[in-house]
């Protein structure tokens, strides 16, 4: 499971991904990935969410709604450049799931 916002969808692991960029999306199915337009269905389907966005703000947005849907176990997975207090908040907020 992949998430990106504007870049390409379609890592090597990826099964399934959501992304808001429509060129992305659209290439998606060529490297073998599902393109799931519901981050929600996405994180409840998946056991590693992997991120990648551009923005703290961005980070923490997808990560509520991921963290909000995720099965019990699942694995969040930021790969994003974000300050290392945008990244204690998401494992504070993962705390208290």
């Amino acid at each position: 499971m992949w998430i990106s916002k504007g870049m390409a969808c379609g890592p090597c692991s990826a099964h399934a991904a959501c992304d808001v960029s429509e060129g992305a999306r659209a290439g998606a199915p060529a490297a073998g990935v599902a393109v799931e337009p519901d981050l929600s269905a996405l994180a409840a389907g998946s056991d590693v969410v992997a991120v990648v966005v551009r923005t703290d703000d961005e980070v923490l947005e997808v990560a509520d709604v991921v963290l909000a849907a995720a099965r019990e176990g699942a694995t969040l997975v930021l790969h994003s450049t974000l300050r290392p207090e945008a990244a204690r908040e998401v494992e504070g907020r993962a705390a208290k799931v």
